[in-house]
């Protein structure tokens, strides 16, 4: 995607493919004591181009880097992470004197933390 990774929301004229990243939710979560959170991240991505071979190719290496993967997070250890949702979108989009049709697939990924020492 050539860098084009954002957190939230892309910038108006953001070139496709690209990928946004987002928290859908967060809170504490305590099982046996250990306290932690559980957060549910999503990743969208938006592709331009006909057919699905772009935006296939970029799931695939999204699911291969994140999915069980451990992630390293200051004051916390990673007890997983792992994809529980997927759902596939198709759209228009308002670009350069046209519009284009889009394919937006979204994975969501929980993550599951321990603080350091529970």
């Amino acid at each position: 995607i050539g860098g084009r990774l954002f957190q939230g929301k892309a910038p108006q004229g953001t070139e496709f493919p690209y990928v946004v990243f987002s928290i859908v939710y967060g809170g504490p979560d305590e099982a046996f004591g250990q306290k932690g959170r559980n957060i549910l991240a999503q990743f969208s991505i938006f592709s331009a181009s006909p057919g699905g071979a772009e935006i296939a190719g970029i799931y695939n290496g999204l699911y291969k880097a994140y999915d069980d993967c451990t992630l390293i997070i200051t004051g916390h250890k990673c007890i997983w992470m792992h994809e529980v949702n997927f759902t596939t979108v198709m759209g228009d989009a308002d670009t350069v004197g046209a519009t284009t049709e889009v394919r937006h697939w979204i994975s969501e990924y929980e993550i599951i933390t321990q603080e350091n020492g529970s």
